[in-house]
């Protein structure tokens, strides 16, 4: 559980600073629902 909260707060680390880069809010999202969806199905 905690290995898990550690990715998930390293992914929305990386989401956020992408989205500092690129100020664009859709592809970020894109890009951060498609990374919960490949965790998800790894369960």
């Amino acid at each position: 559980m905690a290995a898990e909260k550690l990715a998930l707060r390293a992914a929305s680390l990386a989401v956020l600073d992408a989205w500092e880069q690129s100020d664009n809010l859709c592809a970020v999202m894109q890009a951060f629902y498609s990374g919960v969806d490949e965790h998800a199905q790894e369960q």
